[in-house]
């Protein structure tokens, strides 16, 4: 009797714990598509005097979603420490779409409260870099005046997006 009682109850407990399916549902972030690691090398407005090299900067630029969790703006960060005094983090205006950044003037520099940096444009293309260890991988362009620190300059970030293999890390 006790081996009938003691069957019924694993055989209960595990028709319990089994017949349960529940799906879980990712949420992805409204930016999932922008999100990402970068690593940049700065030029200058020419586009061919390289500033800062991979080696030269102490991070890379991060961009990420807002806590709005809306796909109209997205959050750009150059840890500081990174390109010296030019560290900046930033909520940028975007078209999600087009996986382009619009023209954001006097952006809050949230690293200092001080309305000091302009996104005059920027894009990011989907798998069109190949990074150091050939793994194909997506492509960034900024272009970014600090207005409080050298106004009517514009450098250029470019780069690619981190992969996860350790040859890609700068």
């Amino acid at each position: 009797m006790k081996k009938v009682k003691y069957i019924s109850f694993v055989m209960l407990l595990s028709l319990g714990l089994f017949s349960c399916k529940k799906e879980y549902k990712i949420n992805k972030a409204a930016t999932v598509n922008m999100s990402g690691e970068w690593w940049v090398q700065i030029y200058s407005e020419d586009d061919s005097t390289l500033q800062a090299d991979f080696g030269d900067l102490e991070g890379s630029l991060i961009t990420s979603n807002t806590s709005a969790d809306v796909n109209s703006e997205l959050l750009v960060d150059l840890p500081s420490g990174t390109f010296g005094p030019f560290a900046f983090k930033v909520k940028a205006p975007i078209d999600y779409a087009s996986t382009t950044f619009k023209l954001g003037s006097g952006l809050l520099n949230l690293n200092d409260s001080t309305p000091s940096i302009t996104i005059h444009e920027g894009k990011i293309w989907k798998g069109a870099a190949t990074a150091p260890s050939l793994h194909k991988t997506d492509s960034i362009r900024l272009v970014v005046e600090y207005v409080d620190g050298d106004p009517g300059v514009k450098y250029i970030f470019r780069g690619y997006k981190d992969t996860g293999w350790p040859e890609d890390r700068h």
